[in-house]
């Protein structure tokens, strides 16, 4: 007689399995100070956080009950219970990953990814910050630990809810190359010098040869700048609007109307379309690149923004030519005074004409009753500002959309290397590094999480920057395996066929595998799949990962 356990562990497997591939189990293990008697080392125990990341999608508390219904031995191998994965198990494993320098780890974890992968550490290497809001009662900040507190949301930037932020540098596909935990209250423009500084003591001169470094208008500061000439940096970045600079290069643009069009960038018949003009700047003395992008669909956002702000101006024209109606001056200087100061700052859309009107008006007696005979009642001029209307400037609002439709891009790259379309696409790639956050904060993998001490809240935000790794793993490996292959799709749930599956995509036809474990009178176990679909099949062959590591005990 036989016992029959169905498990779903197709995600975790896989998971497992890449994660393997790198090292994490050992790296981790080599890093932390653990006793070597110890049933488990703190890399396994990270481990099964990663794998209960992709598998569970929920607040990651009470772990040892979701692997109460898994087949740890196949995971994690012989003699492994659901138990040692236990809140306390896990916190001290958190401990000891803070204590090894959990930044750290994470740098060789991402060198080993890119190796493991054969991505080359060369084209754009794109930096980028994200905040995670967090909430619960955590306690006072520890020594060599971030602070979790209140700080400018990137989304509103208001003040709403304790956070944290992640600083991520990654290149080619989105690959992590960096990653760091920072305070709740950092400072993209700080972070972007300390990045390019630890940049430089990890790589060598020929890496930074082949890189630039891409980040968003935070980063143009002018000690950003001279850090950045000082260490021989190439870089590409948005020039921010504080700098006149930028309204100047943008005024010079439009009066040359020398234009390039720039051919698609994104996919899809509704994807912006560009145009780029080359200028030369100088700032603190050094020249610069400067690639003016005007962009359509940023004119078209810009442009109903504009005339909410002309509707905005009109109405506080009418609304003032009411009050003055309603409320006339005492002399004519105060009238006209007014009237100055109200054209000087208002009108930048509308035309106005102003007219001081003065009128006579009878004072009040200061007696009670009626006046004497023969008593003449006391008169005083007062007046009023006629404010009317007039057209609209036309040629003020086109140079107000031309302004608004259009961005600055500030490059140190020579023109030999890259053309000022290139600088726009390598910019333009940057929503690779944007998209890495979606994976933490969509889900809401951090901001549950019941850790109340910082420094576990911190090593528990590097576990999920691990999991990047892995996550971006998933996705380069089965798209570069489709380019190779004799059929350039594969298909996925909903009858669909893609070239470009994502992680998302792969990780919903894993989590239908089902594997049936049988244990006879003896004990022997047999595991086999219930079923092997052929999409999922091919699922593992893109992956170039055996499905057998579903079906047999893992061994160290």
């Amino acid at each position: 007689m036989e016992n029959d356990i169905g498990f779903r562990s197709g995600v975790l497997g896989v998971v497992g399995a890449l994660c393997r591939e790198i090292g994490l189990v050992d790296v981790i293990n080599e890093a932390a100070e653990w006793h070597s008697q110890a049933k488990m080392g703190p890399g396994e125990r990270i481990l099964a956080l990663i794998m209960c990341i992709f598998g569970d999608r929920r607040a990651l508390w009470r772990v040892h009950e979701y692997y109460e219904d898994e087949d740890l031995e196949v995971l994690f191998g012989t003699g492994v219970q659901s138990e040692d994965f236990n809140d306390d198990a896990l916190g001290r494993a958190l401990d000891k990953l803070h204590a090894a320098g959990a930044q750290g780890v994470m740098a060789t974890l991402a060198m080993r990814a890119l190796a493991v992968e054969a991505i080359p550490l060369e084209g754009a290497l794109r930096a980028d910050t994200a905040t995670v809001s967090v909430w619960g009662e955590y306690a006072e900040p520890e020594d060599g630990a971030i602070e979790i507190t209140f700080g400018h949301a990137k989304e509103n930037n208001r003040v709403h809810s304790k956070q944290l932020q992640l600083g991520g540098v990654s290149v080619g596909p989105g690959m992590p190359v960096l990653g760091q935990v920072l305070s709740g209250n950092s400072s993209d423009k700080t972070w972007n010098f300390e990045m390019l500084e630890t940049l430089s003591r990890q790589l060598d001169a020929e890496d930074v040869a082949r890189l630039v470094y891409i980040g968003d208008s935070q980063m143009v500061t002018g000690p950003n700048l001279e850090r950045i000439a000082q260490l021989h940096w190439r870089f590409i970045s948005r020039l921010p609007s504080t700098y006149a600079l930028a309204d100047a290069v943008k005024a010079a643009a439009f009066a040359q109307r020398q234009w390039t069009d720039v051919r698609q960038i994104s996919p899809g018949k509704r994807a912006a379309s560009y145009k780029v003009q080359e200028h030369a700047g100088t700032i603190d003395d050094r020249p610069y690149r400067l690639v003016v992008v005007q962009s359509s669909s940023l004119e078209k956002r810009k442009a109903q923004a504009l005339q909410r702000d002309i509707d905005k101006e009109r109405e506080a024209i009418e609304a003032q030519a009411a009050a003055w109606r309603k409320k006339p001056f005492s002399c004519q200087e105060d009238a006209e005074a007014a009237a100055a100061a109200f054209t000087a700052k208002v009108p930048r859309f509308w035309g106005i004409k102003t007219e001081i009107q003065a009128t006579e008006v009878v004072l009040k007696r200061p007696q009670r009753g009626r006046p004497r005979k023969g008593e003449d009642s006391a008169r005083v001029a007062r007046y009023t500002v006629s404010l009317q209307r007039d057209d609209l400037r036309r040629e003020v609002v086109q140079r107000e959309q031309e302004r608004l439709s259009t961005f600055v891009l500030i490059t140190n790259v020579p023109p030999q290397e890259r053309t000022a379309e290139q600088v726009l696409r390598d910019y333009h790639s940057q929503f690779l590094a944007e998209q890495n956050w979606r994976f933490i904060k969509v889900p809401w993998h951090l901001s549950p999480v019941f850790l109340k001490l910082p420094r576990r809240v911190e090593s528990f935000a590097y576990v999920l920057l691990f999991a990047l790794i892995v996550y971006r793993m998933i996705q380069h490996r089965a798209r570069a395996s489709l380019e190779t292959s004799s059929q350039k799709k594969m298909l996925l749930p909903g009858g669909i066929w893609r070239s470009t599956p994502t992680t998302e995509q792969l990780l919903a036809m894993l989590a239908r595998v089902e594997v049936r474990l049988s244990v006879d009178n003896r004990g022997t176990h047999r595991r086999e799949f219930s079923r092997l679909r052929p999409e999922i099949r091919r699922v593992f062959e893109l992956l170039r990962i055996d499905p057998r590591v579903l079906t047999q005990p893992y061994v160290t």
